[in-house]
Order: C-alpha cells, then structure tokens, then sequence
C-alpha cells in the first residue's frame, strides 16, 4: 500500500512485483504480489486498492492521506498550511524500514520538509517574529545534523 500511497498514480503488476521484490525471479515476484493482495482483501479493514488491465492502484477518493495533505500544503501560499505540514512530517518516510524503492520518495519528502522549515524561518524573520524565525531555523540545521 506504501508503493501505491507514493506513485499516487495506477501502476503496472508487473512494475509492483518487481519494485516490491527485485531480486526475485519474475513469476515468483509476481506470485508473491497476488498472494500479498488476497491477504489484504482478506483484512477485516477496507484497504481501497483497484486492479484493472493489469494496474494496480490506491483509490484516494476513498482514504485520507497524510502524503497528500502534506503537499496540498507545501503547494499553499499560507504560512498556516505550511506549519500544518510541519507537524504532519513525523520522520522520514518508512524509517527503519530498508525498501530499496523507497529512497526516492524519502528523499523527496524530507526536501519538501527542509523547505518548509527554511520558507516558514524567512516568512517569521520578515514579519518580524525573531523567535519563530530562529527555532525554524534552528530546527532544520538539526534536521541537516
């Protein structure tokens, strides 16, 4: 669900199975993911994931996403929208989990972070809110640490 959470866009079977278990041979990739969609469908919780033509997609019209909150937010040009998205980043995306696919969409994210904080310490220092303006700051050179 992650990997589709991310594309946010229908993607391929086949790029699924291979992305979630690169270095499986092709079938068996490809049986690990219908095995792995049995499973959430047998899930007591509706997971909202379609199949079609052999796409795979999350349908966003029927779940909340944080990811997409975020950058509904970081695209706003409200200051208020850009704190919300502040506290809605918890960490970096999957932390602790190794998934070679998910390199790019951490690194994506945590950009979008950085910025965030450095848009949120210029706007405070024009506005003549040193203090907001330093822990913002202060905050995104401890997240470069």
């Amino acid at each position: 669900m992650a990997l589709l959470a991310c594309e946010r866009i229908a993607i391929s079977k086949i790029k699924a199975a291979e992305t979630l278990w690169p270095n499986t041979e092709p079938k068996r990739a490809m049986d690990n993911l219908y095995k792995t969609l049995r499973h959430i469908r047998s899930l007591p919780l509706a997971i909202p994931i379609r199949q079609s033509r052999g796409t795979l997609w999350l349908d966003v019209s029927a779940v909340s996403l944080d990811l997409e909150e975020f950058m509904h937010c970081y695209k706003s040009a409200k200051s208020k929208d850009w704190e919300y998205a502040i506290d809605l980043y918890k960490d970096i995306l999957l932390i602790g989990n190794a998934f070679e696919w998910a390199s790019m969409y951490e690194a994506f994210y945590d950009t979008h972070y950085c910025d965030l904080l450095i848009r949120l310490s210029d706007f405070h220092n024009t506005s003549g809110n040193a203090v907001l303006a330093k822990y913002y700051l202060n905050k995104y050179e401890r997240e470069r640490m």
